[in-house]
This record gives C-alpha cells, structure tokens and sequence, in this order.
C-alpha cells in the first residue's frame, strides 16, 4: 500500500489504481496495524481531487472499517482514518453516512483536539 500511496499523488494514476480499492479494503479490515494505517492513508490519496474513487471507496464499505480504525487504532492509524474521511465527505452521499454512522466516533476524536475531525464536524454540523 505504501507503493501506491506514493503513486497516487499523480491525478493519472488515480484511475489506474483504484483497481486495487477492494485489496486496500481488504488490508483495511484484515491487516496488522502498519497495513491497515497505510491502507488508510492510500485510500486518502486515492480520494484527493477523484470524485468517483470517493463514491467507489465508500461503497465498497471503507467507511465503517475507518471509524473503527478512528476509534481502536494507533494514533499513526487515527490520523490517516481521519484524513481519509475528511476527503470522502466532499461527496455528499459520503458525508450523510459519516454523519447518521459515525458522528458519535468524530464527535469524541473531536473533542480531544483531533484537528482532522474537527473539520468534519464542521462539514457534518452543515448537512
């Protein structure tokens, strides 16, 4: 994941790679904390500026695996969860389901001083 984290920088790799979004799904929810940190962090990547990998992410089920990941993970993990979700709410199919599933989990990283959530919270307080 690490790999194509870095290509996913390039908007032209973007679509090329988001083949791979059912394997970072899969090291999301099965992997040891480095694999499931980095698949976050790609995923992130994979959503900057790509309107149809935020859409394809989502449904493929990211946005439960990332809350947990929010709420239990290291504060490597945390951090890329966060982020991850901060770019998948600028769909706004994405940003409904963040709010009625996880709002309770941005709402407590928030509250902590997590930078991250509260910028979505400012964006879910919106909708």
């Amino acid at each position: 994941a690490n790999a194509l984290s870095e290509l996913a920088v390039n908007a032209d790799n973007k679509i090329a790679i988001a083949g791979a979004i059912p394997l970072l799904i899969a090291q999301l929810r099965d992997g040891d904390a480095d694999e499931i940190s980095s698949a976050a962090h790609t995923l992130e990547m994979l959503c900057v500026d790509n309107a149809d990998n935020q859409v394809a992410i989502a449904a493929a089920g990211a946005i439960p695996l990332l809350l947990v990941l929010l709420r239990y993970g290291d504060a490597e993990g945390r951090e890329n969860a966060a982020l991850a979700l901060r770019v998948l709410i600028h769909n706004a199919d994405n940003a409904a389901t963040l709010k009625r599933e996880g709002y309770k989990a941005v709402s407590h990283a928030a509250q902590y001083g997590f930078k991250p959530c509260q910028e979505i919270l400012s964006v879910l307080d919106q909708l």
